[in-house]
């Protein structure tokens, strides 16, 4: 038989500490069923599908757009709570912030220009990791350096004479009579 201070399916095991000897009533403790997340009211419809969707990304870009506005009016609030002190500091920050940047991008495009590679290929961000990468790149690209004349020379034409382009510098007339008589 049954202990009197154990609860019903617990024969033999004594309550442990804190807990009542009753067991619990659980008509009265019923928890409501949960709904499901979708209710479904009839067959799919596409058409419906699809105006659903569309409504539900029209609410989500309004709401993008609150956030937006919302953000927009904070930062404006901060601004005006912001002293001059405070204004002049953020603004030399974003100033030094723009120089830095500027810095880095002349020094990349200087040793670019000196290895003879593009700037593109340049990521390292100091000067030292520059000029190893630059190497490193110009070693593996080859030598790419175009056959240019020297600087002021003039280029030379390769025309022939029928093409137009520079006169010969002397033009031998007696030969070119001769070659007309033999015709």
């Amino acid at each position: 038989m049954a202990d009197s201070t154990t609860a019903p399916g617990t024969e033999g095991e004594a309550p442990k500490a804190g807990e009542s000897a009753e067991a619990p009533k659980t008509s009265e403790t019923k928890t409501p069923e949960a709904k499901p997340a979708v209710e479904f009211d009839g067959p799919y419809d596409e058409d419906r599908a699809k105006r659903k969707i569309e409504a539900q990304k029209a609410d989500l870009d309004k709401a993008r757009a609150r956030i937006a506005e919302y953000e927009k009016a904070d930062n404006e609030r901060q601004q005006a709570e912001m002293s001059d002190l405070q204004k002049a500091v953020a603004r030399a920050e974003a100033a030094e912030k723009a120089l830095a940047e500027r810095e880095a991008t002349d020094l990349k495009a200087k040793i670019a220009a000196d290895a003879d590679i593009p700037v593109e290929l340049l990521t390292a961000t100091t000067e030292d990791e520059l000029k190893a990468q630059a190497a490193t790149i110009s070693a593996l690209l080859g030598d790419r350096k175009p056959k240019t004349p020297a600087p002021g020379a003039k280029p030379k034409p390769k025309l022939s004479p029928a093409s137009g382009g520079d006169a010969p510098e002397s033009i031998d007339h007696a030969a070119i009579a001769q070659r007309i008589r033999r015709r």
